[in-house]
């Protein structure tokens, strides 16, 4: 039988999760100047590839930043509708 839920559980875990999503973001920001200039280069298919992988790596980052932080958002709601 799985033990219930507590609101210190739920603060526990909305804490993780906002941490997650804080991370997440500052990755996502860092990806964003880091890579704004795409390279110099004369092939085509470099210029392609690395604007993919940005692309890829920013959505990702964001997605995911979206998801911790509406965790995070549902844990604290939950723990406020439990009291």
């Amino acid at each position: 039988m799985p033990e219930p839920f507590t609101p210190l559980k739920n603060l526990t875990g909305a804490a993780i999760a906002g941490s997650l999503a804080i991370i997440l973001y500052g990755f996502s920001l860092t990806v964003a100047a880091k890579l704004a200039n795409p390279i110099s280069s004369h092939n085509s298919l470099a210029l392609r590839l690395s604007l993919l992988v940005r692309q890829v790596l920013l959505t990702l980052a964001t997605a995911a930043a979206l998801i911790f932080g509406a965790i995070a958002l549902g844990l604290i709601l939950f723990t406020l509708q439990q009291g």
